[in-house]
């Protein structure tokens, strides 16, 4: 009997191990972009438009579907591609979230692949009673080396199809009356590293004791030693240098900005510098402010950030609610067939019981008398000690399998 149960035990364990590697082999599937749904180019207030600037800030807008019942994992993930004439202004990663706050998928947008890559969380399997809808966007910008100004340009967005945009006519050239104006945009490598230029005096005005002011915007500090000024003039777009800026005339105004006096300007300078984000990188934008005055010149004002970066996601499912446990099949006992007993014999009368006669030291004898025909029957009941005649009983065991553990039910078999 030991033997047997040691074999049943061993068995039980090796099946569950068995299990448990099977599950943890499941491997992680990529889904592609099979359940996207739709893709469009939007502005800055999340509007799809048909027509941009070759600045402009713009955000690169999916929607997706994930069928009800779709068998989609947690660890799973949805890859798409954006297109080539689109770039992102930097790698970031977000979080795809119910209303709740529940994380449905971390999503992360690789600007040196151009890739958007979601990976799901078990949300997708406890919510998939119905269909998980959601949408995702990330700010990119125009990829200067395949789309020029005035042009319509195919954008192929994979299996959401293909749209037309307009790039605005121009030729690129700073307005005529402009006295100032800036750009700054994050380093593509080091995300804490954010690049500023200025422009003054593109108008070419006789601006007498000139003087600029540089101020920075939250979460920055100014690189020391990094603002470089030159004076020269535009062809084109094209910037000439003809005169640097005596480092003497810049003073930096501690970590927030800087000066540049200039006297007496009548070209136009350029200048470059560089500031350090305080806050790791994580900031979505980054603000900055300039101020250029002069003697009997109307002081020219500009507030400007870096190109948007960054991207946000939803979504919604249906909870599948607590799963149904399957109960165990208890096998029916058999039951014994009854017979009708004979209404053509003759009724006998109960048998008279005799209690029955002990004798100490000896199998104890239950006498029982019938009437019918006066004969005895003897039965031997056996004492302390003495052997029993045994026969074989096979038991079945059925092995059930539940959510919670394992159920092993035993049954007798005749």
């Amino acid at each position: 009997m030991g033997k047997m149960l040691k074999r049943i035990m061993v068995s039980l364990m090796g099946f569950f191990i068995i299990a448990v590697v099977a599950e943890n082999n499941v491997q992680a599937s990529d889904v592609g972009d099979r359940y996207v749904t739709n893709a469009e180019l939007q502005d800055g207030n999340g509007d799809a438009q048909t027509s941009f600037d070759q600045y402009d800030n713009m955000q690169a807008h999916y929607d997706f579907t994930i069928p009800a019942n779709s068998g989609v994992k947690a660890g799973d993930q949805m890859t798409v591609d954006l297109p080539k004439q689109l770039v992102l202004n930097k790698s970031v990663s977000f979080d795809i979230v119910n209303t709740e706050g529940v994380v449905i998928g971390k999503a992360v947008a690789d600007k040196t692949t151009g890739k958007l890559t979601v990976t799901f969380t078990d949300y997708v399997e406890t919510h998939n009673k119905s269909d998980i809808t959601g949408k995702m966007s990330v700010w990119v910008s125009w990829n200067h080396d395949l789309i020029s100004s005035g042009s319509s340009v195919p954008i192929d967005w994979g299996v959401a199809g293909e749209t037309t945009i307009n790039v605005n006519d121009g030729e690129g050239l700073p307005d005529k009356n402009e006295a100032l104006y800036k750009w700054g945009s994050v380093d593509p490598v080091d995300p804490t590293l954010i690049h500023w230029t200025v422009r003054l005096n593109y108008t070419l005005k006789n601006i007498k004791n000139a003087v600029y002011t540089d101020t920075l915007g939250k979460n920055q500090t100014l690189v020391p030693g990094s603002v470089d000024a030159a004076h020269g003039y535009y062809t084109q777009n094209t910037f000439n240098k003809t005169l640097a800026v005596p480092a003497s005339q810049i003073v930096e105004n501690g970590q927030t900005g800087f000066t540049i006096t200039l006297g007496d300007l009548d070209d136009t300078v350029l200048m470059n510098y560089d500031a350090r984000a305080t806050d790791g990188g994580v900031s979505t934008t980054y603000g900055n402010s300039g101020v250029l005055t002069g003697d009997d010149f109307k002081t020219s004002t500009v507030d400007v950030y870096t190109p948007e970066n960054g991207g946000n996601g939803t979504g919604e499912g249906t909870d599948n609610g607590k799963p149904e446990v399957p109960k165990p099949e208890v096998p029916k006992p058999e039951v014994p067939e009854t017979k009708v007993p004979d209404t053509n014999k003759p009724v006998t009368k109960k048998p008279e019981v005799v209690a029955p006669v002990v004798t100490p030291g000896k199998s104890v004898v239950k006498k029982t008398v019938k009437e019918t025909n006066k004969k005895t029957e003897q039965q031997t009941l056996p004492q302390t000690g003495e052997k029993l005649d045994y026969q074989s009983i096979w038991v079945g065991l059925s092995l059930i399998l539940l959510s919670g553990g394992l159920v092993l039910i035993a049954s007798r078999r005749r």
